[in-house]
């Protein structure tokens, strides 16, 4: 079955990747810096890595067509993201598995499902916005910066630039921007602290520039330990009528 781009479908895409806004800041020197601040980072992604990381966050979708606000669940564990949104008294409500590069995403009021390779959700193929997704997979799992003495925690930091907003000597906002495409992801931090987790996530936007969208993440909760196994298991689909792709209208 191919399907025309629903809500629900827009609202997971933009977990997925894309949006837009542009603002000015000033932002200081590396050497400004405290270091501590930065090891205090990467040492919560050391951390974070064996650990299962609970978000609530409210998600607001803002484009010339289209604003939506709405409250998600989102769940992070070894290389596995779950996420689900009950809408409104179960209408358009959605859940989701992205494990590697594959995502199993229900449509649960419609009792529909998708299956298959993330850059085969929606045509034309969206493969190469493939680093987004990735990077963006990453902040949630906690690993803001790069590490080249660990190529695991890489996340294709050579394809973006980086900048990094300091205040009170603590790293306040991070900003990568897409070497190739119109892209930003803004992450601001807050509450700090000198034991894990040592920050908290306050919001990620993802921009484009050009298409005049924004998708805005505004944390509400978020903890690490165990949850239960069903937040990234998904419900028996064999009568349930599978989606091939979506297409945009």
């Amino acid at each position: 079955m191919i399907r025309r781009m629903t809500l629900a479908v827009c609202i997971a895409t933009g977990i997925l990747f894309l949006a837009e806004c542009s603002q000015t800041r000033v932002f200081r020197d590396m050497s400004d810096i405290e270091m501590s601040s930065l090891k205090a980072i990467n040492r919560h992604a050391e951390l974070a890595a064996d650990k299962t990381i609970a978000q609530l966050a409210q998600m607001t979708i803002r484009s010339p067509k289209l604003t939506k606000r709405f409250n998600i669940e989102i769940y992070h564990r070894n290389d596995s993201t779950a996420f689900f949104s009950g809408g409104f008294v179960g209408k358009g409500s959605f859940k989701g598995v992205i494990s590697g590069s594959m995502l199993k995403f229900l449509m649960m009021g419609e009792k529909q499902y998708y299956d298959g390779l993330i850059s085969g959700l929606i045509r034309p193929d969206l493969g190469h916005y493939g680093y987004v997704v990735e990077k963006l997979r990453s902040i949630l799992a906690g690993r803001l910066l790069c590490r080249p003495e660990n190529p695991t925690l890489e996340d294709n930091c050579s394809v973006w630039n980086r900048e990094l907003h300091v205040k009170n000597d603590h790293v306040r906002e991070i900003i990568y921007i897409s070497k190739s495409d119109p892209i930003r992801i803004e992450i601001k931090l807050f509450r700090f602290k000198d034991k894990f987790p040592f920050y908290q996530l306050r919001q990620i936007k993802l921009i484009n520039d050009k298409n005049g969208a924004t998708i805005k993440l505004k944390f509400i909760e978020q903890r690490y330990g165990p949850v239960p196994d069903v937040k990234f298991s998904m419900p028996d689909v064999s009568d349930w009528e599978r989606i091939e792709y979506f297409e945009p209208d």
